[in-house]
């Protein structure tokens, strides 16, 4: 897949329009629409803050990688809710993963997604007192 094609996909997975993402990004949208559209190559400032701003790698977006995150960072993170957060951006968006080294279906990653996001809705009530 395309850097192109994996920034419309990355947008559409948030609901987000091209206008939203330029807004949040500080840059022009037609700006934008031209590198979704690939009328226009990205620069190395601008992939590198769209790859922070969905939370993916450069790889990722270059298409050097189907891993969205890099793992490294992710064991890196500190914040037990951010760790948590990132696990939940993995099993929502990465379909090739394992549990105990055997291979999860949609089912049963859209079950680890229910209670990871169960999990962390129930810590921070109980962290917020």
């Amino acid at each position: 897949m395309k850097t192109y094609e994996r920034l419309k996909q990355l947008r559409e997975e948030k609901g987000l329009t091209q206008n939203e993402i330029a807004q949040s990004l500080d840059i022009d949208r037609s700006v934008y629409n031209k590198i979704e559209t690939n009328v226009r190559p990205i620069r190395e400032n601008e992939l590198i803050t769209i790859a922070d701003f969905f939370s993916v790698s450069t790889d990722y977006l270059l298409g050097r990688t189907s891993q969205k995150y890099d793992i490294s960072d992710l064991q890196k993170e500190k914040d037990i809710a951010k760790q948590i957060e990132n696990t939940i951006n993995q099993v929502t968006n990465d379909t090739d993963l394992n549990f105990y080294g055997r291979s999860i279906n949609y089912e049963e990653r859209k079950f680890l997604e229910t209670v990871l996001k169960m999990s962390l809705r129930l810590s921070k009530e109980e962290f917020k007192n």
